[in-house]
Formats: structure tokens, sequence, C-alpha cells
């Protein structure tokens, strides 16, 4: 640190070190009004998850697809006319799930989901196109799959 705001001395800078608020994965917001945040900017269609600084899609879609049909589906999604939507990874998905609800989603959530329906995610650790990658979670038990075939819904997923 010293070395550092010497050198900027030396160039005639001035050195500001800002520490940035980083996303609070370390606390908890239980109240989903609070976690929440639609997002007027992306005409109510996607909701802002104050906890992980991911943007989600309002409305997962619960039609069933298959695996590379889902992942193509987030590709070429358009919502609030933004594009850059994704498959979402498996903690990414599984951090909507709250182990302390019955169901397991953060009470006052704003989403509009069928939560019978499967969704779709994957683990990055086993490559995209391996069957060890290809996950399913469930929000009306909180159930997790990973190592899956067959079909299940798309809700999609983008940086804030």
């Amino acid at each position: 640190m010293k070395r550092f705001a010497l050198i900027c001395l030396l160039i005639g800078v001035s050195c500001v070190i800002v520490a940035g608020t980083l996303s609070s994965w370390d606390s908890v917001i239980a109240n989903g009004s609070l976690r929440f945040q639609i997002l007027v900017q992306l005409g109510t269609d996607a909701v802002r998850d104050k906890e992980t600084e991911l943007v989600w899609e309002k409305s997962p879609d619960p039609t069933l697809l298959g695996f590379a049909a889902a992942v193509a589906a987030c590709a070429e999604r358009s919502i609030g006319g933004r594009h850059g939507w994704k498959m979402p990874t498996l903690s990414q998905l599984s951090s909507l799930l709250d182990d302390t609800q019955s169901p397991p989603l953060s009470p006052q959530h704003p989403f509009v989901l069928d939560d019978s329906v499967p969704y779709w995610a994957y683990n990055p650790n086993d490559g995209l196109g391996e069957i060890g990658a290809r996950a399913k979670v469930t929000f009306s038990d909180g159930t997790v799959e990973s190592g899956v075939n067959g079909t299940a819904g798309t809700w999609c997923v983008r940086s804030f």
C-alpha cells in the first residue's frame, strides 16, 4: 500500500483508494419487499435482487424445454428491450431459495411463477455441455437436482 502511494506521489497523480460496496452475499434480507426491486426501467418485467445484485426476469417461462433449448431461449430473450440474459448457474438460482420458509421462496417476493415447475440451471464447474452440469430447482419444495436430463422451465438472469 505504501509503495503504491509513493509511486502516485512521484508521478504527481492524486490517488484515492475507495472501498466499494460489494454484493451483500454476507447479509440476508429476509423480507422480499426489501430484498427485491421491480425495475421500472425494464418495463416492470425484471427484478433486481439486492442481496446478490442479479437481475431476474419477473415472470419465468414455465414451458418445459430440454436443456439446450432452455440455454438458447435465455440467450435469445429480450426483456424490457434488453438482451444479455442467460441461464443462471445453480448457485445463482438456488440463492432465491429461503430454507426458513415454506414454500422456500422469500415472503413478499414479486415474481409471477409456477412454483411447481422445475427451472433449469447449470453448474459451471462441470462444463455447460456435460450432463453433470445440468441442474433443476423446484420452488414449491426447494428440491435441487443435479446431473439430470428431461425438461424444465427457464428463469433467465443477467448482471445488474
